[in-house]
């Protein structure tokens, strides 16, 4: 056989290398791609559930936040309303106290009313108790509370909403990153496969 023989074998091997190698990395880029695709997809839709959970929190939250603001009303209303209240009982109770002092002090057609003055007197005193029990009820303390609880939640939703900012940047990030390979993977595609089509079309030369 001839040398020139063995250069268009040779030539016929390379390019049928050449041609395979092409085959199999059109195969691995795509590979590589979807594997990217499907990675990029996984993360993305476990930061989204991580996402709609912290949503989920915070709209408890929040839900919790509107029943402190209700309750913290209902108490501003109460303590508004006792007072009058206190008063009118402190002002009953001494009416009481009046009519019990003149019942005690008169007899009326020889009937003794002394009876009913004590009663009218034990009236008052429940009067006066009941205003002093209106007046030891601490609304200032329970406001108080409310607002330290308002304080601990905002301060929950604030670092929810920081940690959905992070989640939101994180998913992005993952996303350009993931862009940039596939796109690097393209372009290493196009630069391997032109050094294998020169290659061949130098194998495809030596052959005619």
């Amino acid at each position: 056989m001839e040398k020139k023989d063995w250069k268009k074998i040779l030539r016929g091997v390379a390019l049928v290398f050449a041609l395979a190698g092409s085959l199999v990395l059109l195969i691995f880029t795509f590979m590589i791609n979807d594997a990217l695709d499907k990675t990029e997809k996984s993360v993305v839709s476990n930061i989204e559930g991580i996402q709609g959970t912290l949503m989920d929190v915070e709209n408890a939250v929040e839900e919790a936040d509107q029943q402190l603001n209700a309750t913290a009303q209902t108490i501003d209303d109460l303590s508004q309303s006792f007072e009058p209240i206190a008063t009118g009982l402190d002002s009953t109770g001494n009416a009481l106290v009046g009519v019990s002092q003149t019942l005690a002090g008169i007899n009326l057609l020889g009937v003794n009313l002394g009876s009913q003055a004590a009663e009218l007197e034990d009236a008052a005193n429940s009067m006066f108790t009941a205003s002093d029990s209106l007046g030891d009820t601490n609304f200032d303390e329970q406001a108080e509370n409310i607002g330290e609880f308002q304080l601990s939640l905002q301060g929950i939703k604030d670092d929810i909403r920081m940690q959905r900012q992070t989640l939101d940047d994180t998913k992005k990030s993952v996303q350009e990153v993931i862009g940039l390979v596939k796109i690097a993977n393209v372009l290493l595609f196009f630069v391997i496969i032109s050094m294998f089509i020169i290659l061949i079309l130098d194998s495809a030369a030596g052959l005619i």
